[in-house]
């Protein structure tokens, strides 16, 4: 859907229907008033993710592989700095991960998958940032 690093400016509104939201695709949207990445999986990207396992941070947060439509925040925990999402992998992955696009933080630096669980890097220690996933549907 999106090549590249892909911000929509200015204000998106409340998503109540996500019928207009694509098997696999992602867009930005409001879910309560808040900004926030809505993917409407398709069962290849949970297969390909599912196979991302030992890339990951394993984490209590993000949505489980199983739902239909995963939101993740575009809050970055630093004022007018938004998560964005990448179909291409980003430069800074370690070679030979596997990626099937995903989210990365500016501000820290941070990759996610498309369910919010974040990659493990080789080298100097980063933050895990903040949890960012929530499921909206099953």
């Amino acid at each position: 859907l999106f090549s590249g690093i892909f911000a929509v400016p200015g204000p998106q509104a409340d998503l109540t229907d996500y019928s207009e939201l694509g098997v696999g695709q992602t867009a930005l949207r409001r879910v309560d008033g808040k900004r926030v990445w809505v993917t409407r999986l398709s069962q290849s990207q949970r297969d390909k993710l599912a196979a991302f396992d030992s890339a990951m941070v394993v984490q209590t947060g993000g949505c489980r592989l199983a739902t239909q439509i995963c939101a993740i925040s575009t809050d970055t925990g630093r004022t007018g700095v938004e998560l964005r999402f990448v179909m291409d992998a980003p430069v800074s992955l370690q070679s030979g991960l596997p990626w099937a696009g995903g989210f990365v933080n500016p501000d820290s630096g941070m990759i996610y998958d498309l369910v919010g669980r974040a990659y493990v890097f080789q080298g100097p220690a980063r933050p895990l940032g903040v949890v960012i996933g929530g499921q909206l549907a099953d």
